[in-house]
């Protein structure tokens, strides 16, 4: 069976992320485990600066007052997706909540006191709880978007896993399959439609790529393999997953030839 990669981000994510194997030879299929839905809100008073730790808040705030605002992301994504928006003063941290906390308590950022957190209406990192706690800020939750579960695969996807199905017994040797996990709900998400699916028998066929340790932490066991990235940024699972099918690949070549 051919490898084939999938990525559980959501959908315009996913597919980004197919592109990219696609172009390096590889078969893709996007299978989004959530789903981004926009929420309505009111901007409750005056702030200082608005701060982002998802980057799908970002395109919620264009035509809101807020866009004026100085802006402060959790990484490079997250910032470039702020300036795509329309933020014109962001400062950047570097890639996680705890280095987002530590930026915000540097001494040049003082004087931003009163700050809008635009945050999904389900957060991984409570950066309201963990600032007021350590400083005089005062942080509003804005809900700007929802990431609703999505528990069906394609039907691209769904015939990849029907022939996972039909392998040998010996085939979890050598995994056909390798996904892409993101985030904890999408890892969680990912593994609960395969059960839901009648596809937990496939599970032993699957190497699966987290974006970070906690993430692996809430995917279970019994995946064929599991990888973290060797930092938590996109680049790198996509880099981790070229060379883990370059692995696979060799290895099934050199069983052939046994």
């Amino acid at each position: 069976m051919s490898i084939h990669i999938v990525s559980t981000r959501p959908e315009a994510d996913a597919r980004a992320d197919c592109q990219f194997f696609i172009k390096h030879g590889l078969q893709a299929q996007p299978a989004p485990m959530l789903a981004i839905v926009p929420c309505n809100f009111a901007i409750r008073r005056q702030y200082d600066g608005v701060i982002l730790t998802s980057r799908h808040a970002a395109p919620r705030l264009t035509k809101s007052p807020l866009i004026n605002l100085p802006c402060f992301a959790v990484g490079r994504a997250t910032a470039a997706a702020a300036s795509k928006a329309g933020f014109s003063r962001i400062a950047t941290a570097g890639g996680d909540g705890e280095s987002l906390v530590r930026l915000l308590m540097e001494a040049k950022h003082a004087t931003h006191k009163n700050l809008c957190w635009a945050t999904a209406a389900v957060a991984g990192f409570d950066i309201k709880t963990t600032l007021e706690k350590q400083t005089d800020k005062t942080i509003d939750r804005l809900v700007v978007y929802e990431a609703k579960p999505i528990s069906h695969f394609s039907s691209q996807v769904m015939a990849i896993l029907q022939a996972l199905k039909q392998q040998p017994a010996s085939a979890p040797l050598i995994a056909p399959l390798i996904a892409l996990v993101h985030s904890g709900r999408g890892a969680k998400q990912f593994r609960q439609t395969l059960e839901s699916q009648q596809f937990a028998d496939v599970i032993p066929h699957i190497a699966l790529i987290a974006i970070s340790a906690d993430v692996a932490g809430l995917c279970g066991v019994g995946w064929h393999s599991m990888t973290i990235a060797s930092y938590p940024r996109r680049a790198y699972m996509l880099l981790a997953a070229v060379r883990m099918a370059g692995t696979i690949r060799r290895h099934t070549e050199e069983a052939t030839h046994v």
